[in-house]
């Protein structure tokens, strides 16, 4: 993943170069994406300069994906999928609490939040 500034472009995902599915806290100061590392999609967050990049959601026999801020910035909802098997799960923002929003679902992605009011 790229951001274009005024000197140019900066690379600011890590992994082996695959990086979708950009999410901006509302207020600006992170970006959470998904990343391909070990064979596996992870969810990840960095700064919009390239630093502090942090590993958020991981499962060792699954998929993480499609990350979403919430309207406030203190979660993110993402798509959990093994197999036949999808669910989607509410994660803080620093990876801390997790909790299955919806579960036994079978090709779910891309979720999103309302706007906040």
């Amino acid at each position: 993943m790229k951001t274009i500034g005024v000197a140019g472009e900066t690379r600011i995902s890590n992994g082996a170069g695959y990086a979708t599915s950009p999410s901006w806290s509302p207020a600006g100061d992170r970006i959470a994406y998904t990343v391909r590392a070990g064979g596996r999609f992870i969810v990840s967050t960095v700064a919009p300069d390239g630093s502090g990049a942090r590993e958020v959601a991981s499962e060792m026999d699954a998929d993480c994906e499609d990350p979403s801020f919430a309207p406030d910035g203190r979660s993110l909802v993402y798509t959990y999928s093994k197999k036949d098997y999808s669910a989607l799960k509410i994660i803080s923002s620093d990876g801390r609490r997790q909790r299955t929003l919806v579960s036994g679902l079978r090709d779910v992605g891309s979720p999103a939040w309302s706007p906040g009011r």
